[in-house]
């Protein structure tokens, strides 16, 4: 049954010095009718785009076995179908994905390859590298990877994006990292996965994980008291955090000290019964709490990197370590003697020896000289005050360090 009739809808207006105002005639209704409708659909449309680029989301199931293969089945929500997809150059797809994925060049500094695909939908595995590498193994009943083993979209590669991980280990292995509560935000990166027999204590209100003897727990106290020092300082400096990070020592080579993923500082095993505590790598993780993919990803990691490097030089200054920050800026002359000229552009520096020497000597170094005529540290922290939670581009990050003093090109 149909039922014919009329509609009629009245539009007044409210003002608040005047009250109701008068009956508009029916064309200027219609007029403001017809504008209402316009701006509540543009909105509506504009809140269904926004959705459309900010909601990607990437599930995987991901299975691990005894000697640190990965199992990955993985499926992209909002996927575009004309999109690309990225995977680490060190992972390679199987034959099932012939058809529908075909390899391109590749993408940032050649750590991405590049593929065609329909659908989001992949499975692959990845293997551990056969030499040693502390960003991925399983030893000594620990499994750690902190390198890019998803396939990610070209299109939101430089967006956070939310994850949702489901991780299957050997038998016996706790998962640390990541634990729901993680997953519940968003990343720039691949969540690192960390998992293995832990003991976990409370310092000063700071989890550590770690799987040393009782002995070694005097040098632990230690390295939590420098920790809880600079982290109170720096809530101070730049923002207060939600929470404490977490502490995990890992069985890393000699070479890397510590790293920082998320809200956990993640150090070196080696550091708990090293004659002497390496205070500088400390204060640097703790930086990266607010100087890093957590806060302010900048484009171009030199530049990160020598910021936080550049901020822990002038911790030490102003808490009066004068005779250790002499011996480290001794050392860190040492290492740029020979330089002649230099190029910031990340995509000119050749090797990684070089890439360690412009972040964490020759950069923080002029920063240091630059400091002397301007305010540096009172610079960054206006930067960061406005673009913390952000995405720093590569003019973005030059303009900061024209502004500086510190000019990006030397011939």
């Amino acid at each position: 049954m149909r039922i014919k009739g009329t509609i009629k809808i009245e539009i007044r207006v409210y003002d608040f010095n005047k009250g109701l105002l008068p009956k508009k005639n029916a064309f200027e209704k219609n007029l403001q009718l017809m504008k209402n409708i316009s701006l509540i659909t543009f909105f509506i449309m504009g809140i269904n785009l926004q959705k459309s680029f900010s909601q990607e989301i990437l599930n995987a199931d991901i299975s691990i076995d005894l000697d640190g293969k990965m199992i990955v089945k993985q499926y992209i929500e909002h996927y575009s179908r004309p999109d690309t997809l990225l995977l680490h150059k060190n992972i390679f797809l199987g034959k099932s994905n012939e058809e529908t994925i075909i390899r391109k060049r590749n993408f940032y500094r050649k750590t991405f390859r590049q593929y065609k695909n329909g659908d989001g939908i992949v499975s692959y595995s990845v293997n551990p590298p056969k030499y040693s590498y502390d960003k991925y193994f399983l030893k000594d009943s620990v499994f750690f990877i902190a390198v890019n083993y998803l396939a990610l979209s070209k299109r939101t590669f430089n967006k956070k994006k939310k994850f949702n991980l489901k991780i299957n280990l050997p038998a016996r292995m706790k998962l640390i990292y990541p634990q729901e509560e993680n997953l519940v935000k968003h990343f720039y990166s691949v969540p690192a996965i960390i998992a293995g027999n832990f003991k976990e204590k409370i310092y000063k209100g700071y989890s550590v994980y770690n799987r040393s003897k009782a002995n070694k727990n005097k040098r632990i106290e230690e390295i939590v008291s420098i920790i809880d020092k600079a982290f109170v300082y720096f809530e101070v400096v730049f923002s207060a955090r939600e929470k404490r990070p977490d502490i995990i020592f890992l069985p890393f080579s000699d070479k890397l000290n510590g790293m920082n993923i998320d809200d956990f500082l993640i150090l070196n095993e080696n550091l708990l019964s090293s004659e002497r505590i390496n205070k500088k790598t400390l204060i640097h993780e703790v930086l990266h709490l607010w100087w890093s993919n957590n806060s302010v990803k900048f484009a171009n990691p030199v530049f990160e990197e020598a910021i936080t490097e550049f901020l822990t030089l002038s911790y030490l200054k102003n808490n009066n370590e004068f005779e250790y920050l002499t011996k480290i800026l001794s050392f860190k002359l040492k290492k740029i003697r020979n330089i002649k000229s230099y190029n910031f552009n990340f995509d000119k520096v050749e090797n990684m020896t070089m890439y360690k020497v412009y972040c964490y000597d020759l950069l923080p170094l002029l920063l240091w000289s630059a400091d002397n005529k301007k305010n540096i540290t009172q610079i960054l922290i206006d930067f960061y005050r406005k673009n913390s939670n952000s995405y720093v581009t590569f003019s973005e990050g030059n303009n900061l360090m024209e502004r500086i003093g510190v000019p990006i090109k030397s011939n």
